[in-house]
């Protein structure tokens, strides 16, 4: 359920070879499994299907960084490294696609 992200004007305009980031699959796992615990909106995450292909607007992609930061910095949630530095990439990611107004395709498995 690893979900890849990549930049894009739209589902058939995406820089396969440009930026990318990857959310991490417990990450999401794990949000999906406790929804009901975290105290911040996690709906911008759980409306992704991790198993197709996921076209995000920008105003969608401004939704999932704000889900994003609320995740990297809840205290419910512990993070090894890795999954700390993947989730910062993701918030890279979700800042430029923002600051240039495009949309980011979310590949699932």
């Amino acid at each position: 359920m690893s979900m890849g992200l990549y930049l894009g004007r739209s589902k058939e305009k995406v820089d396969y070879d440009g930026d990318f980031a990857s959310f991490p699959q417990d990450i999401n796992e794990y949000v999906f499994d406790n929804q009901h615990l975290l105290p911040f909106d996690v709906s911008p995450l759980l409306q992704i299907d991790p198993f197709s292909d996921t076209f995000l607007t920008t105003e969608q992609v401004k939704k999932l960084k704000v889900t994003t930061e609320h995740i990297l910095h809840s205290p419910v949630l512990r993070f090894d490294e890795l999954n700390y530095n993947s989730l910062k990439k993701v918030l890279i990611l979700l800042n430029k696609a923002i600051e240039k107004g495009l949309g980011v395709l979310v590949e699932g498995d």
